[in-house]
């Protein structure tokens, strides 16, 4: 048989009998072989046991990793954390990128020489510098629906094009020429890709 709570095999024939006399009987001579819950010593050993619990932790951190790493370092508590970790040891995140923690304002006016001006403001709010965003532009009919889109990429908008990362609490000012349309604008958005 198997003890449910300890889960060890023993023999439970030794200490079944059906006739009354014969179970008074065993109470005083009892087998000498010692049922598993019955054992005064523990038979595993708790250096294996820590060496073993060690193992999979680091087994399961390092599935943790392989499975939601990219996912985990975009985590602003958990990447300041992971970030603690990196400096010594000299390993370098993926770039940080959340596009909620990132505003755009921004205005569509028509200047003298039959354009429009786009003026925007990005501010980055994060705790951490991310990449520059995309920005989707859409322009709209008095009736809603869009008839134009541009996709304008940091390459577009940034002054300078080298800078690939957006400090933690900045703002860039975005200046950009549209032409006119042929179909009159009734209104447009800002979108952040």
């Amino acid at each position: 048989m198997f003890c449910t709570k300890c889960s060890a095999k023993f023999d439970a024939l030794e200490r079944l009998n059906e006739n009354m006399a014969t179970i008074n009987a065993w109470q005083d001579d009892a087998p000498t072989t010692d049922i598993p819950w019955e054992k005064g010593k523990h038979t595993r050993s708790p250096l294996l046991w820590s060496l073993a619990s060690t193992a999979g932790l680091l087994l399961l951190l390092a599935q943790l990793y392989y499975f939601e790493g990219a996912q985990l370092v975009q985590r602003p508590g958990i990447r300041t954390w992971i970030e603690t970790i990196c400096q010594p040891l000299d390993c370098r995140l993926p770039v940080y990128r959340n596009l909620q923690q990132i505003t755009i304002q921004g205005i569509l006016q028509p200047v003298a020489d039959n354009s429009f001006q786009l003026q925007a403001l990005l501010v980055n709010q994060a705790p951490f510098a991310q990449a520059y965003p995309d920005i989707k532009l859409s322009l709209m009919e008095f009736n809603g629906r869009v008839f134009a889109e541009r996709v304008f990429h940091p390459d577009d908008y940034l002054v300078n094009a080298s800078a690939r990362l957006m400090s933690s609490k900045s703002r860039i000012d975005v200046n950009l020429a549209i032409v006119k349309p042929a179909l009159p604008i009734g209104g447009y958005t800002l979108e952040l890709l």
